[in-house]
Parts: structure tokens; sequence; C-alpha cells
């Protein structure tokens, strides 16, 4: 009579052989897609507009100036790579990266789950740990390449951290299988796609191009580029044709190649961008405004 199921969790068990326990949990690693505003206005934000002479802001932001002023250090840079709660962008992606290694180490033991439907959700987690490795390469430059989840049993914690190039390996390589396994699929609004995973490894091609990454100029990383960047246009992407009506109407057109949905209690606080750009005359903070000169 004692034996009973907890009623307030689900086992692991349940969760990795039940189709709508598991996408739930793959939905749970769409937040590791960490958004645009994050690690907070006047950090991460709004650096590559501070960062030039020609706005004006009036933002108190550590992480503003310490870089304006040319102070950053391995001892503050966490004042502008962390949010409110103080936990930086290497927390929060591992965090993510760790679920998703948990996914494929539970589903490649088996699952009662139709292939077809695991097979969908596991591109979706190839694509979600490429893109938050990616956001941590960009931000760190080589990170370690971790691709199994820790227990409290284990001997050591200790990861070699990997170049930069043997992260853009292993991320181009989740993009190729995700690319694979998303093929075919009927895709709902915010759901990563086929094209979506085509896109990242565009942007993945091109930022290994660049000189800061390429700086001997191989010609070839840019070929790369190119060609896997006009591969998603040839998909026939269009922008809206009138500008104005995207923001005043939530219109589904082929402008979007992947769009991340947001809740209340996930989106940017107060009014969102409006807040934090609009003149400050109507009642906004104006953190980042051209001079008239501009």
């Amino acid at each position: 009579m004692l034996d009973k199921k907890p009623l307030d969790a689900i086992s692991d068990d349940a969760v990795f052989n039940d189709p709508v326990f598991l996408q739930g949990y793959v939905y749970d690693i769409y937040s590791g897609i960490k958004p645009p505003w994050k690690p907070g206005s006047g950090g991460y934000e709004t650096l590559t507009d501070v960062a030039v002479d020609q706005p004006q802001t009036h933002d108190a932001a550590l992480g503003i100036r310490e870089y304006v002023q040319g102070i950053m250090s391995p001892f503050n840079v966490n004042d502008i790579i962390s949010d409110s709660d103080g936990l930086s962008i290497w927390n929060k992606e591992y965090n993510y990266i760790r679920k998703a290694n948990i996914f494929f180490e539970k589903t490649d033991k088996g699952s009662a789950i139709s292939p077809d439907k695991l097979k969908f959700m596991r591109g979706q987690v190839h694509f979600l740990r490429a893109w938050m490795y990616f956001e941590l390469m960009r931000t760190f430059g080589g990170v370690p390449i971790i691709k199994n989840s820790f227990s409290l049993t284990d001997a050591s914690f200790d990861v070699a951290r990997n170049t930069y190039d043997e992260c853009n390996k292993f991320v181009l390589a989740e993009c190729d299988t995700a690319i694979s396994q998303l093929d075919g699929y009927t895709i709902n609004a915010g759901q990563i796609s086929k094209p979506a995973a085509m896109a990242l490894k565009a942007k993945i091609l091109l930022y290994a191009a660049s000189p800061l990454n390429n700086p001997s100029n191989d010609l070839s990383k840019w070929q790369a580029a190119e060609a896997a960047t006009k591969a998603v246009l040839d998909l026939s992407y269009t922008l809206h044709p009138k500008r104005d009506e995207l923001y005043v109407k939530p219109l589904q057109t082929d402008e979007i190649i992947f769009g991340k949905s947001f809740t209340p209690a996930s989106r940017i606080p107060d009014w969102g961008y409006n807040y934090d750009y609009w003149p400050s005359g109507f009642d906004a903070r104006q953190r980042v405004m051209p001079t008239q000169t501009l």
C-alpha cells in the first residue's frame, strides 16, 4: 500500500519513454538559447554599440564601463558576461549542455518512443547543443567539449580546454547531424527545423572564416561560408514587403528562418526594448542613442 509513485515528480523512465514528456524535456533545453538581451542591459546586449564613439549612454553597468575604459581582465570579465542573477553565460550554457548530454545518454539506451518521433527530437537536441557551444565559442574562444554528464561518483570533473578549431569541427558535425535528422518533418512555429540548422551552420562557418579565427585568410573557409549561406537563401526566404506591419501584427511569413517564442515569464523585464531605447522624455531609459552629430 505504501509503494506509491510520487505525485510531485515524474521519473526518468517515464520521461524518456513517453513522447509528450520527452518533447517537454527537449523544449526545456530550448531555454539554452539565451535571449538577445541577456546577460542584461548594460552588459553583453549593448556592447557593440557602446564600444564605439558615435552613441551616447548613461548606462552605469560595470561591464560597459570596464570595456570602454580598456580595463577588462580575467578578474572582472564576469561583470559583462553575467546576468542579474550572477550566473554567467559559461554556467548557464553548460547547464543546458548537460541536459542535452543526458538526453542522448538516456535515448541511446533505447526507448519505447517510436523511432520516427525520437529522430525528430534528437535532431532538435543536436541543433541545441551546437547552438550552445557556438555561444560559448564566440564569447570565450575554444572551450572544453563535454559530451557526457557527470555524476557525484566521478573521480574527476577536469576536462581539458579544446581549441577553437576543434570546437568548430564539433559544432559543424552537430549541425550536419541535425540537418539530416530534421529532414522531412513538418515544423510548428517556434520549433527547430532543417533550414534553421542550415542557417546555424552558415553562421558558424562565417565566424570561422573571420580574421579573428582565420588569421592566414584561408579563402576556402570563406568559400565554405558562402556556399552554406547560399544554400539557405536558395530556400526562398524573403523579406516582408511592409516593414511596419511586423511591429503591429504577429505575421507568419517566409522571412522567419527560426523564431524563438517567449512567455510573459521569460520576456525582457519592463516594456522590453522600447523601455531601454526610447528617449528619456518618453519615460524610458535611453540607454544608447545616436548623437545629433551622427
